[in-house]
C-alpha cells in the first residue's frame, strides 16, 4: 500500500495537470457495504449478557475510540475530490464527527 500511495504522490512530478489526494476512511458502514464490521461486536455485546458465554473485549484502559463512516458520506467526499474543488492538502482523513465514537 504505500508503494502505491508514494508511486501516486510523485505522479505529479511526470504529468504537471494531475492533482493526487491520499483518502484515509475510518470504518465504512451502511447501504449494506462492510456491515460485517460490526457484526462481531454486536454478537458478542449479546452474548455478554451471560457472562459465561462471552464479554465484550476491553484493550488499554477502554477509552480509545474506532472511526466510522457513512460510505455515503466517503463517496460525497470523493466526489468532492473528483469534481476539482481546490482543496490544498494531500492526506484527508474521511470519518464521522461524532462525540461518542468510542
Amino acid at each position: 500500500m504505500k508503494n502505491l500511495e508514494n508511486l501516486a504522490l510523485t505522479a505529479p512530478k511526470i504529468n504537471s495537470k494531475l492533482k493526487v489526494h491520499v483518502v484515509c476512511s475510518g470504518l465504512p458502514f451502511g447501504n449494506g457495504e462492510s456491515n460485517d464490521v460490526f457484526y462481531e461486536f454486536f454478537r458478542r455485546a449479546w452474548l455478554s449478557t451471560h457472562p459465561e458465554l462471552a464479554a465484550l473485549p476491553i484493550i488499554g484502559d477502554g477509552q480509545n475510540s474506532m472511526p466510522t463512516i457513512h460510505v455515503n458520506d466517503l463517496a460525497r467526499c470523493v466526489r468532492h475530490l473528483a469534481e476539482g474543488d481546490k482543496v490544498q492538502k494531500q492526506y484527508l482523513m474521511a470519518v464521522d464527527k461524532c462525540k461518542t465514537c468510542t
